[in-house]
C-alpha cells in the first residue's frame, strides 16, 4: 500500500520548493492510504464542481462578451483589461456557492439514502448525513487553508483579492448547510454544520502536524464572526440582486437564483 504514494517522484530543481527541503507525510497504512485518497476525491470535485458553476452560470461567456477573456483568473488578470474588482470576487462567490452545494447534494444523497448508500470501504464515511458531511469538509477545508490564514481587510480598505481564502471556506461550509436546510431539514442542516465545524478544527491541527507551521486562525475567526467582512459581503450581495444576476441571464444555461434570494451565510 505504501508503494501506491511514493515519497517524491522527481527530484526537485533549485527553487522554493528544493530549498524549503519539503518532506511528504505518507499515510502509514492501508485505511489512512483509503481516507487520504478519499479526501483528495472530495478537495478535487469541489474544485471541478467550482469550474463548472463558471461555465454553466455564464461566467465565462460574460467575461468573454464583456472583455474578451475566454477564462476566469482566479488571482488576477495578467493582459488585457482588468475585470471590477466588485465583479470578479461576486463571480468567485456564486462559483464556490454553486460547488458547495453540488457537493453538499451529491453526499447528502449517498448518505441518506439506504439504496444509494455505499457498502465497500467507502460505507464508514457515509453511515449518517452528519459523518459523510464531517468528511466533505475535512476534505474541502484543507485546499482553503493551504492558500493561509489570511486576515479579513478592513470594511473601508481597497482590496483586489476579495473574498480571502478564509472567507471562501466560510462561504462553503456555511451554503452546504443552507442547503441541506432547504433540500432536507433545518435540524438535520444544524447537525450537520456542527460536524462540519467540527471538520475545520481538527484541519487546522493537522496542517499544523503536516507542515510544521504554528496554529494560525484570527482569518478563521474573523471570517466566522463577520468582523470587516459583513460590509463586504453585503456589497457582493447588492451587486449580484442589482446588477450582476441580470447581466448573467443571457449567458446562464440554467435558471440563476432569483436575484440572489439563495444568497444566505
Amino acid at each position: 500500500d505504501g508503494a501506491r504514494v511514493p515519497p517524491i517522484s522527481i527530484k526537485p530543481g533549485a527553487g522554493m520548493l528544493h530549498a524549503s527541503r519539503l518532506t511528504p507525510i505518507i499515510p502509514k497504512d492501508s485505511v489512512r492510504q483509503f481516507h487520504y485518497e478519499y479526501l483528495t476525491n472530495q478537495a478535487m470535485g469541489f474544485i471541478i464542481a467550482h469550474e463548472i458553476t463558471h461555465l454553466i452560470h455564464g461566467h465565462v461567456a460574460y467575461v468573454k462578451d464583456r472583455l474578451g477573456h475566454c477564462d476566469i483568473a482566479e488571482l488576477g488578470w495578467t493582459k488585457g483589461d482588468p475585470m471590477p474588482a466588485l465583479t470578479r470576487q461576486t463571480l468567485e462567490m456564486d462559483a464556490d456557492m454553486g460547488a458547495a452545494a453540488a457537493q453538499a447534494g451529491f453526499v447528502m444523497q449517498l448518505s441518506g439514502d439506504p439504496a444509494r448508500r455505499p457498502t465497500n470501504r467507502l460505507a464508514a464515511y457515509y453511515a449518517t448525513p452528519e459523518v459523510a458531511m464531517f468528511h466533505f469538509a475535512y476534505g474541502v477545508c484543507p485546499f482553503f487553508r493551504m492558500f493561509g490564514d489570511d486576515f479579513v481587510p478592513a470594511a473601508n480598505a481597497d482590496v483586489k483579492m476579495y473574498p480571502p481564502w478564509r472567507v471562501r471556506q466560510m462561504i462553503a461550509i456555511a451554503t452546504a448547510t443552507y442547503f441541506i436546510s432547504r433540500r432536507w431539514s433545518h435540524d438535520l442542516a444544524l447537525s450537520c454544520q456542527q460536524r462540519m465545524r467540527d471538520a475545520m478544527i481538527d484541519v487546522e491541527y493537522a496542517h499544523c502536524r503536516v507542515t510544521g507551521d504554528s496554529l494560525a486562525t484570527k482569518g478563521l475567526t474573523e471570517a466566522w464572526d463577520g468582523t470587516g467582512w459583513r460590509p463586504v459581503q453585503n456589497k457582493l450581495i447588492a451587486h449580484w440582486r442589482n446588477e450582476l444576476y441580470r447581466e448573467l441571464l443571457p449567458f446562464s444555461f440554467i435558471e440563476l437564483s432569483e436575484a440572489g434570494d439563495d444568497l444566505h451565510f
